[in-house]
């Protein structure tokens, strides 16, 4: 589907990426599940991307929208959150990636 830049994120932040499917749905189609949720580099380094993912990632009660709570991450990383889910019609999923920049914010 579609690429998203998300809000920057400081490193201390914990914050929830919610994933917009309402322009990829079909009238009367609704998310039924979430099939994975992958983090990749987009650019800098971090070894274990995966670790900026916390808990279970849910559907909204609508069913357009999919949630990840997200960790952590590294200052000056920006990272490639891709979740896919399956829809009540058969066969048929959907992938929307978030491109998350982690910023540490300046506080003086």
């Amino acid at each position: 589907m579609t690429c998203n830049i998300l809000a920057s994120k400081d490193p201390d932040e914990d914050i929830i990426v919610t994933f917009d499917f309402t322009e990829g749905l079909s009238s009367g189609e609704f998310l039924v599940a979430i099939i994975s949720v992958v983090v990749t580099v987009n650019s800098g380094i971090d070894t274990n991307p995966s670790a900026i993912l916390t808990s279970v990632p849910w559907i909204d009660p609508t069913g357009m929208y999919g949630q990840q709570p997200v960790i952590n991450g590294l200052d000056n990383v920006t990272y490639n959150i891709q979740m896919l889910c399956a829809t009540n019609f058969s066969h048929r999923q959907l992938a929307i990636t978030g491109i998350l920049p982690v910023r540490a914010q300046n506080n003086g």
